[in-house]
């Protein structure tokens, strides 16, 4: 999860992503987000609140949310959940665990 907090509004967004191709850890899924959205982000700060993992199984329309990250920690995977959800409203199955990693 990232958190976007707008410094005059403070205003937050949390984003969730799952992008294989970003990096093998969180600091640099983090860090892909953040040049990928620098145009965006003047006016706010950012932070990550913790790491999961994603498995995402789209022809039985499963998505299945766990674990935590080493280095930022355990997030609110029920927070993902619901995000998740809103993208994929035809999914069946959106579930989180905080087992594994």
């Amino acid at each position: 999860q990232i958190i976007v907090i707008d410094k005059a509004t403070k205003e937050e967004t949390t984003y969730v992503r799952g992008k294989a191709n970003d990096g093998e850890y969180h600091a640099d899924i983090f860090d892909a987000f953040l040049g990928e959205h620098s145009s965006k982000l003047t006016g706010t700060d950012q932070y990550c609140p913790g790491g999961g993992r994603i498995r995402h199984r789209p022809e039985e329309k499963e998505i299945f949310v766990y674990g935590y990250s080493k280095g930022f920690g355990l997030p609110d995977h029920d927070i993902a959940c619901k995000l998740l959800k809103e993208r994929y409203p035809d999914y069946t199955n959106i579930h989180w665990s905080n087992d594994g990693y």
